[in-house]
């Protein structure tokens, strides 16, 4: 996993200015928050509250060298999970590229998405990292969604089939209408139960 932080050129009004971007490396999987500053705690924080209690521990994540990812905190968290952290190259910053094309990809999508009120950049976050997340991925070819969570992602803006196909034509129809010609409650009926023997 790769992680940094993004500081927005304008702070919103509820106070944030920076993102904290984790990506998993192999999925091409984000997740951001943003926040009113940069430090070790807020990193820490998310970190495993937003990744380790929520996806399992991981083996490896890489960050700038900033003191907010080089400190005592996040040292501890890496030690009691297994994790290894290693640091990207200063001010090289293809050695964290990953997280370094979300940040212009964000960008470009802000741009989109702001229209007079330019300090609103902080409430299309969520919105920005479900498209990147829900999209195919340029180099793996997948959506990330699907290759973290080895699931079909179900979107909320596809709305289902209203045509229901039954196998059998009217056959809970019937079974319905028997039970009701019979006379009997749904409480009265009694349901056998098999067993089996080995």
């Amino acid at each position: 996993m790769q992680m940094d932080f993004w500081k927005a050129p304008i702070r919103y009004s509820d106070g944030n200015q920076y993102v904290l971007i984790i990506i998993d490396r192999l999925s091409k999987y984000v997740s951001a928050r943003a926040l009113s500053s940069e430090n070790a705690r807020d990193a820490a924080e998310i970190l495993f509250e937003d990744i380790i209690l929520k996806h399992g521990a991981i083996r490896f994540i890489q960050s700038g060298q900033g003191s907010h990812f080089i400190n005592e905190l996040l040292s501890v968290i890496t030690q009691l999970t297994g994790c290894k952290q290693v640091f990207s190259i200063p001010y090289h910053s293809m050695s964290n590229g990953q997280v370094e094309r979300f940040n212009s990809i964000f960008c470009d999508q802000i741009k989109k998405y702001y229209h007079d009120n330019i300090n609103d950049w902080d409430i299309y976050l969520q919105s920005i990292v479900w498209a990147y997340n829900s999209s195919i991925h340029s180099v793996t070819g997948f959506i990330s969604y699907e290759l973290a969570f080895n699931r079909q992602l179900i979107s909320p803006f596809e709305f289902p089939s209203s045509e229901i196909t039954m196998l059998k034509t009217h056959d809970c129809w019937g079974k319905s209408k028997q039970i009701q010609a019979s006379g009997h409650s749904c409480s009265s009926i009694q349901y056998q139960t098999t067993t089996t023997t080995e």
